[in-house]
């Protein structure tokens, strides 16, 4: 059996947008999908049995082979325990679920029985240590925990293990016994090169009077204080000087597993300069938000986010973004403030003399030297300034449509109501007969309300 997908670029009609059909399938009566796309191959894309399994869902016969294959791979079993024979089962959510039980209902006109070796295809099984770019042994930077695990934002460690499909990673925090490592989500957590992982970790240093005085002044001078935020140089006869590098706090007394160095490296790390910020800079913090800076206080600095929000974070929690954070950013509000293929702008608030003009694709890219987002050759964002998109009224055969909500709509002479159900089914109907010029017109219209 062979599996198609109908693809954005097809001409809108009887078959959904990016939906997968099997070959037999038949929208048309007169043709099947394997004949329509021998006989407009632009309109389709063949695609394999699985990427068909994931869009229609997928169950599988209950067996010591799954349960150990749901174990071996990080699943939650959700209290499936037992004899596993005689039942069958899914995964929701990294959950394993019994399927036809009070919760969950197979529905296997559509889902469809699959095997472990599918399901090693469906998971991706074989490359699953590089998940995002990431393997096993790679030093990373926790930049938000997740809610239960036992680490802190800001620590350092190495992965140890990937777990439920690839969400979660184990981080082994360096100090830490392995019992208490945890599992951190993956999206959450950053790569950090040799250089970074000095500067991020803990260090100590032996110290006598003069020396800890010293280093305490020192270190005052370059932006560490106290726990409780004080930079008064003291001594209390501890012979043992600590810094924890993530939150620039100075303590008196040894910090369990924290490496001791020498004077002169304890000078270089104290001393190291942060990386540097400036009003203008794009940055992103803990909770994966990027922003713009606006303005550098003391311990908190302000910024725009690219909708338009202000918003302000600890200085602690923040670091520069790069250009592509900054690019995905930016592309998922256009696309959210509805810039795509065929809309009509207005970008002379950015200084482009442009009063009307359409855009021709759905693709957008982004400047960063410029900080500028232009779709075809037309700019429709600027430092921290969108373009305005301007509201076309839609016509249906010269009419006006007037949109009463979500799903009614008003235009004919006679200004008649119209449910979009009601228009989806004069769709289906026209697309079966839509040969003739003026009712091409027609289709085209009413689909564009429809899909509005």
């Amino acid at each position: 059996m062979r599996y198609f997908k109908r693809i954005e670029n097809a001409i809108k009609g009887l078959y959904k947008i990016n939906k997968i059909y099997p070959e037999t399938f038949k929208k048309n009566p007169y043709m099947s999908v394997v004949e329509s796309n021998r006989e407009y191959p632009e309109r389709w894309q063949e695609v394999s049995e699985i990427d068909y399994i994931k869009q229609q869902g997928w169950y599988i016969r209950g067996s010591e082979e799954f349960r150990n294959w749901v174990e071996k791979h990080g699943f939650d079993l959700n209290g499936c325990y037992g004899n596993w024979s005689g039942y069958e089962y899914t995964i929701i959510d990294g959950k394993v679920d019994i399927v036809n039980n009070s919760c969950y209902k197979v529905d296997q006109t559509r889902e469809i029985e699959v095997t472990i070796d599918q399901l090693n295809e469906i998971y991706n099984i074989k490359s699953k240590d590089k998940q995002m770019g990431f393997k096993i042994g790679d030093t990373v930077r926790i930049d938000q925990k997740e809610e239960y695990s036992c680490n802190e934002t800001g620590a350092v460690g190495v992965i140890t293990e990937f777990h439920n499909n690839g969400i979660h990673v184990r981080v082994q925090v360096e100090g830490k016994q392995p019992q208490y490592s945890n599992y951190e989500r993956l999206k959450w957590i950053s790569k950090v090169n040799t250089k970074q992982k000095e500067q991020m970790e803990n260090f100590q240093v032996e110290v006598n009077e003069t020396t800890s005085k010293i280093l305490q002044k020192l270190a005052f001078e370059n932006g560490w204080s106290w726990r409780a935020g004080a930079t008064e140089v003291k001594w209390t006869n501890s012979k043992i000087l600590a810094f924890e590098s993530n939150s620039k706090d100075v303590s008196m007394g040894h910090l369990i597993g924290t490496k001791t160095v020498s004077l002169e490296e304890a000078i270089e790390r104290i001393t190291t300069k942060e990386e540097s910020f400036k009003e203008g800079d794009w940055v992103k913090d803990s909770l994966q938000r990027v922003f713009k800076l606006t303005r550098l206080s003391f311990g908190s600095w302000e910024g725009v986010l690219p909708n338009g929000n202000t918003y302000s974070e600890a200085k602690k929690a923040v670091r520069k973004a790069t250009d592509k954070e900054v690019e995905s950013a930016l592309i998922a509000e256009a696309k959210r403030r509805g810039f795509k293929e065929g809309v009509c702008i207005n970008n002379t608030n950015l200084g482009w003399g442009i009063s009307k003009a359409r855009i021709g694709t759905d693709s957008i890219s982004y400047q960063p030297d410029k900080d500028r987002l232009f779709a075809s050759t037309l700019f429709i964002y600027e430092k921290g300034k969108w373009a305005e998109i301007i509201d076309e009224p839609k016509e249906i055969f010269g009419y006006e449509v007037t949109k009463l909500d979500d799903n009614t709509f008003e235009f004919g002479c006679e200004d008649h109501v119209y449910t979009r159900d009601e228009l989806s089914r004069i769709v289906d109907t026209l697309g079966e007969i839509k040969g003739r010029h003026t009712v091409q017109q027609l289709f085209s219209e009413l689909c564009e309300i429809v899909d509005s």
